[in-house]
């Protein structure tokens, strides 16, 4: 039966009888005579030592007993995953190695005190889809920084222009959206733009505009909706839908041809 080891690890009853015989005891006396264990850590070397595994690996005062039941359970599994457990690990983190052990990972790579169990996750999805996690390893990276590039390495996009630790989430975000869109994302692919001036010059760079009127990053988010709107969106220009036309300029024929992609007025209003 597969176990659900995640759900089983710390909260199942099913251990077997931790009861040690004298026989035991006396053989493995050297390892309890000095009282360098708790009361806890000493009833989960006694059910490995009652159940014939390498209780040894796990049986140092320096793990807390909930680590020692998670890599006693591993080995129940045949996965030993001592070598990679340091003792300032959390549960989470143990099972993301333990995880990984099972899939025949290397978790050498994300076994690592930097690493949050959530970006443990990352890489170890990374390592699962045979993808480069080279582009995201960097524990400076947020796990959902992480997670952004891996999708988009799982879609062969190219990461480059934005698996970069200057760039928050949301900046990497727009670049992302850029890519998908097949624009030009080099005009604002820089660390010095926040995501809401990049996303401004993301839409005009969609509708066909000249942005480098406005793409600077000393030209704030609102400065750059206010240059769109008295540069491309006067009424000599044909940079409005007929909806808008009609409603704002009283306008029904067609204007000149400015603007390669209409914008309606709501569309722009959004970055007021």
């Amino acid at each position: 039966m597969k176990i659900n080891y995640r759900k089983e690890a710390l909260f199942s009853t099913k251990d077997r009888n931790n009861k040690i015989s004298n026989e035991d005891l006396l053989l493995h006396f050297d390892l309890f005579k000095n009282n360098q264990f708790t009361e806890e850590q000493k009833e989960e070397i006694y059910i490995g030592i009652n159940n014939k595994i390498n209780f040894k690996s796990y049986a140092k005062p320096e793990y807390k007993p909930f680590q020692m039941k998670l890599i006693r359970r591993g080995l129940y599994m045949g996965i030993n995953a001592s070598p990679y457990i340091k003792p300032e690990f959390n549960q989470e983190q143990i099972l993301e190695i333990i995880e990984g052990l099972k899939k025949k990972l290397d978790v050498s790579i994300y076994a690592k005190l930097e690493y949050s169990h959530e970006q443990m996750e990352q890489i170890r999805l990374g390592l699962e889809n045979r993808i480069s996690v080279k582009w995201y390893i960097n524990p400076e990276f947020q796990a959902n920084q992480m997670k952004l590039i891996r999708e988009s390495l799982e879609y062969n996009l190219d990461v480059s222009l934005f698996a970069n630790t200057k760039f928050n989430y949301k900046q990497m975000f727009e670049i992302l959206e850029g890519l998908e869109q097949n624009l030009n994302v080099e005009i604002y692919a820089k660390p010095e733009y926040t995501w809401d001036q990049m996303e401004i010059i993301k839409l005009g760079i969609e509708k066909g505009l000249d942005v480098s009127i406005y793409a600077n990053p000393k030209i704030s988010r609102k400065g750059m909706y206010n240059i769109i709107k008295t540069v491309f969106m006067r009424p000599e220009y044909n940079c409005y839908t007929d909806e808008d036309k009609i409603k704002y300029y009283n306008i029904v024929k067609p204007l000149s041809k400015n603007c390669p992609n209409l914008i309606s007025i709501d569309e722009l209003d959004k970055f007021k």
